[in-house]
Protein backbone atom coordinates (compact mmCIF):
# COMPACT_ATOMS: atom_id res chain seq x y z
CA UNK A 1 0.00 0.00 0.00
CA UNK A 2 1.37 3.33 -0.99
CA UNK A 3 0.54 6.50 0.90
CA UNK A 4 0.35 9.61 -1.20
CA UNK A 5 1.42 12.73 0.61
CA UNK A 6 0.05 15.71 -1.26
CA UNK A 7 3.13 17.78 -0.52
CA UNK A 8 5.79 18.33 2.09
CA UNK A 9 3.45 20.52 4.12
CA UNK A 10 0.92 17.67 4.50
CA UNK A 11 3.71 15.36 5.59
CA UNK A 12 5.06 17.86 8.15
CA UNK A 13 1.55 18.46 9.53
CA UNK A 14 0.91 14.73 9.90
CA UNK A 15 4.31 14.14 11.48
CA UNK A 16 3.75 17.01 13.91
CA UNK A 17 0.37 15.60 14.93
CA UNK A 18 1.80 12.14 15.48
CA UNK A 19 4.66 13.50 17.60
CA UNK A 20 2.26 15.66 19.63
CA UNK A 21 0.04 12.63 20.25
CA UNK A 22 3.00 10.55 21.41
CA UNK A 23 4.15 13.35 23.69
CA UNK A 24 0.70 13.62 25.27
CA UNK A 25 0.51 9.84 25.76
CA UNK A 26 3.89 9.74 27.48
CA UNK A 27 2.91 12.65 29.75
CA UNK A 28 -0.39 10.99 30.72
CA UNK A 29 1.43 7.74 31.47
CA UNK A 30 3.98 9.50 33.70
CA UNK A 31 1.21 11.44 35.45
CA UNK A 32 -0.78 8.25 36.10
CA UNK A 33 2.26 6.53 37.54
CA UNK A 34 3.05 9.41 39.89
CA UNK A 35 -0.57 9.62 41.08
CA UNK A 36 -0.62 5.90 41.81
CA UNK A 37 2.61 6.31 43.77
CA UNK A 38 1.02 9.14 45.78
CA UNK A 39 -2.00 6.94 46.49
CA UNK A 40 0.31 4.11 47.56
CA UNK A 41 2.16 6.43 49.96
CA UNK A 42 -1.11 7.53 51.57
CA UNK A 43 -2.30 3.92 51.78
CA UNK A 44 0.92 2.77 53.45
CA UNK A 45 0.78 5.66 55.92
CA UNK A 46 -2.83 4.87 56.80
CA UNK A 47 -2.00 1.19 57.26
CA UNK A 48 0.89 2.05 59.59
CA UNK A 49 -1.49 4.17 61.65
CA UNK A 50 -3.95 1.28 61.85
CA UNK A 51 -1.17 -1.05 63.03
CA UNK A 52 -0.46 1.41 65.86
CA UNK A 53 -4.20 1.62 66.57
CA UNK A 54 -4.41 5.27 65.58
CA UNK A 55 -7.92 4.62 64.31
CA UNK A 56 -9.14 8.17 63.64
CA UNK A 57 -5.96 9.21 61.82
CA UNK A 58 -5.99 6.00 59.81
CA UNK A 59 -9.65 6.44 58.80
CA UNK A 60 -8.99 10.03 57.77
CA UNK A 61 -6.09 9.05 55.50
CA UNK A 62 -8.06 6.24 53.90
CA UNK A 63 -10.90 8.71 53.22
CA UNK A 64 -8.46 11.17 51.65
CA UNK A 65 -7.15 8.42 49.41
CA UNK A 66 -10.67 7.47 48.31
CA UNK A 67 -11.63 11.10 47.70
CA UNK A 68 -8.45 12.24 45.92
CA UNK A 69 -7.57 9.06 44.01
CA UNK A 70 -10.90 7.39 43.11
CA UNK A 71 -9.33 5.39 40.28
CA UNK A 72 -6.53 3.98 42.39
CA UNK A 73 -6.09 0.28 42.93
CA UNK A 74 -5.98 1.03 46.67
CA UNK A 75 -9.58 2.31 46.91
CA UNK A 76 -11.24 -1.06 47.59
CA UNK A 77 -8.69 -1.95 50.25
CA UNK A 78 -9.14 1.48 51.81
CA UNK A 79 -12.89 0.92 52.11
CA UNK A 80 -12.18 -2.38 53.87
CA UNK A 81 -9.69 -0.80 56.27
CA UNK A 82 -12.06 2.03 57.13
CA UNK A 83 -14.67 -0.54 58.14
CA UNK A 84 -12.03 -2.47 60.10
CA UNK A 85 -10.88 0.65 61.97
CA UNK A 86 -14.45 1.68 62.78
CA UNK A 87 -15.13 -1.81 64.11
CA UNK A 88 -11.95 -1.78 66.22
CA UNK A 89 -12.96 1.55 67.74
CA UNK A 90 -16.08 -0.20 69.00
CA UNK A 91 -17.98 3.09 68.95
CA UNK A 92 -20.39 2.51 66.13
CA UNK A 93 -20.69 -1.13 65.18
CA UNK A 94 -23.67 -0.39 62.94
CA UNK A 95 -21.50 2.00 60.89
CA UNK A 96 -18.80 -0.67 60.69
CA UNK A 97 -21.37 -3.19 59.46
CA UNK A 98 -22.57 -0.82 56.72
CA UNK A 99 -18.98 0.00 55.79
CA UNK A 100 -18.35 -3.69 55.20
CA UNK A 101 -21.51 -3.82 53.09
CA UNK A 102 -19.92 -1.28 50.72
CA UNK A 103 -17.34 -3.89 49.82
Amino acid sequence: MQIHWGNNRDMRTTTTRILAGLLILSWVSAFSQSTEEEARDIYQSARRKSIYQEWDASIEEFRILIRDYPGSRYVDESVFWIAYCVEKQGKNLELAFYSFQDL
